[in-house]
């Protein structure tokens, strides 16, 4: 869900030896995706969750934390849940909770959770072409924390994750905005969901799927039609 709009198959983790850090200091190399690291970020502004009140010209300095959804203790998660209820202002639905979870979590920390986006993994196609697709979900920054570019940094670690692991990043959103400025693109081909009985149109939801290219799809072509997997909730 990704303001305010929308795992299917988790990623495998490798697990962690007990003692090991959870965070780990920026340069620190990992051959799991779904690994913990910890760097550091300022930049821009995102009014993600509230509509397009506009850009503010802040600068902050966050503590960018990556997990994998395993790895949250219990309390973590409430908080996290907590988070995502307010920003979203009782938009969130459980539907969009499970699609967020399963992946990895991208955290701006300041005193506990501040700013949130999820990266799990989806199949897309265009036309005939099947994509490993980073999806992007549940993008959202708690009230008192706006406006100081938490948003912006955590898209950014998502984008670099979308680079180095998938082949295509993508996303549903109602303000392009925002993303463009990072890099995505609208797809304006059609758009569909798998199902039973074949391809199902998603019109409602043209216009406002973006995609993030990577170095396998930099010549793919966005008129073409853009199909993900069928699930309950949002399928976008």
């Amino acid at each position: 869900m990704v303001a305010p709009r929308r795992p299917n198959r988790p990623f495998q983790a490798q697990p962690r030896s007990p003692g090991l850090p959870l965070i780990k200091s920026p340069g620190a190399s990992s051959s799991s995706f779904l690994s913990a690291i910890l760097v550091s970020g300022s930049t821009g502004i995102h009014k993600e969750s509230v509509g397009a009140e506009g850009w503010a010209h802040s600068v902050a300095v966050v503590e960018v934390r990556i997990v994998a959804t395993h790895e949250f203790s219990k309390a973590d998660l409430h908080a996290l849940r907590e988070l995502l209820d307010e920003a979203f202002e009782g938009g969130f639905t459980d539907d969009d909770w499970d699609h967020t979870v399963g992946g990895l979590h991208v955290l701006a920390v300041e005193n506990g959770i501040v700013s949130h986006a999820a990266v799990v993994e989806r199949l897309l196609t265009a036309a005939d072409r099947p994509l490993r697709a980073g999806y992007v979900e549940g993008v959202a920054t708690a009230l008192e924390h706006r406006g100081r570019g938490h948003s912006s940094t955590v898209m950014r670690e998502i984008g670099q994750l979308i680079q180095a692991h998938f082949e295509l990043g993508g996303l549903s959103t109602g303000l392009p905005d925002f993303y463009a400025r990072l890099g995505w693109e609208l797809w304006p081909g059609p758009t569909y969901t798998s199902s039973r009985r074949g391809p199902q149109r998603t019109a409602e939801d043209d216009g406002g799927v973006m995609v993030l290219r990577t170095g396998s799809t930099q010549h793919l072509e966005t008129t073409l039609p853009l199909m993900c997997e069928w699930r309950s909730g949002d399928v976008w």
